[in-house]
């Protein structure tokens, strides 16, 4: 017998049985270490067969119509490369070996990364096509019809969104990123995790800013705020000016004045138009209308809206080319006496933005002695009519704007 160093000749001493005793001691330790270790390993591939069960067998699609059916195929290709990705190395940890030979044996035919994003490209095409609903999209209604599909995940949505956004599809953008919030609130059982919820929020809070849609921006951060106001996000990237408070009830709500994503450039910003070039040129005063912008220039009444039939607005054309228009009593006398008021209690230095300031604000050598105050339209009932009384004249959705500015 030879056995750790002790031959038969010695195994009789006590020194030896001690020392069998702590050799059987650290076999039992690794033995237990090892039975630890394979549950845990049959635990996650039990779990990992019961997902990829739900995903083969979770249809009611006959076999031959799966490749045929785009939220299928992407979510075929989603299964290659998490699931079967997760199982490979489970398995290839000690069991398995055979697998692992196929697995490899298949590696070129698997799809990768670009094959994932093209797929939700595809899925984007046909919610344009057949105008679908993200909502109808993400749980496989297709043509009124909902298949017995698993539905995307909140991750899913969040890629989608970011596909959408990489091909200027930015409205789509923002619907599957709150898509991604609705399938938390749907998915988890009301259960929002935590860290989940503000990967989601974060998404949220930088598509609705980078495409010039604050209002929203605002609401989300706000959301973020209150689950965690010291994320690592809003003290890097958001910089949050003018807070207030404003009573619900027996509660103080948090109202968000300003938001700027620092590292972020607004979308409209960083694609400016060779109109808006012009236009702030001719606000520079380095420009003067060219003559001929000045023909057929006339002046008439706005009232083709139902709330303009009524009270039309004055309008006086100042320039085609730029658009140039002046719009008259657009607020009365109330309106604007209450607004007044209102921002007379949150008047504030106006400051100058500089992003090599610590605090991105107030420019060295640069003094102002304006004041000024945001008047949100949940504020103000004044503030609310006056935005509504803009989109109506304008066309425009004021959702994109800023909030009405009162200067001291």
């Amino acid at each position: 017998i030879n056995f750790c160093g002790i031959t038969a000749q010695t195994i009789r001493s006590i020194d030896d049985m001690d020392k069998l005793l702590q050799v059987e001691k650290a076999f039992h330790n690794s033995l237990q270490n090892y039975v630890k270790l394979e549950k845990e390993r049959i635990g996650k591939i039990s779990d990992l067969y019961q997902q990829i069960s739900k995903g083969v067998n979770g249809t009611n699609l006959p076999h031959r119509d799966h490749a045929k059916h785009p939220l299928a195929i992407y979510l075929l290709i989603k299964r290659f490369l998490t699931i079967w990705k997760d199982i490979e190395i489970t398995m290839a940890k000690e069991y398995g070996k055979e697998f692992s030979t196929i697995y490899e044996d298949f590696q070129a035919l698997l799809p990768n990364e670009s094959d994932l994003n093209e797929t939700a490209y595809s899925l984007l095409r046909l919610q344009e096509i057949y105008d679908l609903t993200e909502a109808d999209l993400a749980v496989g209604k297709v043509a009124g019809i909902k298949n017995t599909l698993n539905s995307l995940t909140w991750n899913d949505c969040l890629l989608i969104s970011h596909i959408a956004e990489s091909h200027g599809l930015y409205n789509r953008s923002c619907r599957w990123a709150q898509q991604a919030l609705y399938q938390l609130r749907d998915y988890e059982g009301n259960q929002f995790p935590l860290e989940n919820v503000k990967t989601v929020l974060k998404r949220l809070i930088t598509i609705f800013y980078t495409t010039g849609q604050s209002k929203e921006a605002r609401i989300y951060t706000r959301k973020l705020i209150g689950l965690d106001s010291k994320d690592e996000f809003l003290s890097k990237n958001v910089q949050i000016g003018m807070r207030s408070k404003k009573s619900v009830g027996s509660k103080s709500k948090l109202i968000l004045k300003t938001l700027k994503i620092l590292h972020n450039a607004s979308l409209v910003n960083q694609q400016v138009t060779a109109r808006f070039q012009d236009i702030r040129q001719l606000c520079n005063g380095n420009e003067n209308l060219a003559a001929k912008s000045n023909y057929h220039l006339r002046c008439y009444y706005f009232n083709k809206s139902p709330r303009t039939m009524l009270t039309p607005i004055g309008v006086e054309e100042m320039s085609h080319n730029p658009l140039i228009v002046i719009y008259y009593n657009i607020t009365t006398t109330a309106e604007m006496d209450s607004l007044k008021a209102l921002a007379t209690l949150q008047l504030q230095p106006a400051g100058v933005y500089d992003k090599k300031s610590p605090n991105k604000r107030n420019a060295k050598g640069i003094d102002r002695i304006a004041k000024m105050a945001y008047i949100l339209d949940e504020e103000s009932s004044a503030a609310s009519k006056i935005s509504q009384r803009l989109q109506d004249i304008t066309g425009l959705n004021m959702n994109f704007s800023e909030p009405l500015q009162v200067r001291g």
